[in-house]
């Protein structure tokens, strides 16, 4: 199987503020969904799964987290609550969606660092 081009998401320390951080379950669907979601616009069954989204079930997120479906039902039930998620049916098919998906999203960079020396922060 032939893999996707290399694609990152990124993660601000700012998420530290974030009020589902200290939430395990919340924030490990959360992040699960982020590496899920499409990176691009895509066909799904007659439908086009759009930037930002990804069709997946509870069951499928329970399994990928290792946390119970009731556990992964309170977590998207809290990722609604706060607009970091957005749920939408259209006949069986279920499409969660990261409305700020572009605040995560990093392509990947053209040239790595040349050394260690540029990828090392310090605070003085």
């Amino acid at each position: 199987m032939a893999r996707e081009p290399t694609t990152w998401i990124k993660l601000d320390r700012n998420l530290k503020d974030w009020q589902w951080v200290s939430d395990a379950n919340t924030l490990s669907v959360f992040v699960n969904l982020l590496i899920r979601v499409n990176n691009e616009d895509k066909p799904f069954k007659g439908f086009v799964i759009k930037r930002g989204e990804v069709v997946i079930s509870q069951e499928e997120l329970a399994a990928v987290t290792g946390l119970t479906r009731q556990k992964v039902r309170r977590a998207l039930d809290n990722l609604i609550s706060t607009k970091d998620i957005t749920k939408s049916q259209h006949g069986r098919i279920v499409v969660i969606s990261i409305p700020r998906y572009d605040v995560y999203q990093q392509k990947q960079p053209n040239s790595q660092p040349r050394n260690n020396h540029e990828t090392t922060t310090t605070k003085e």
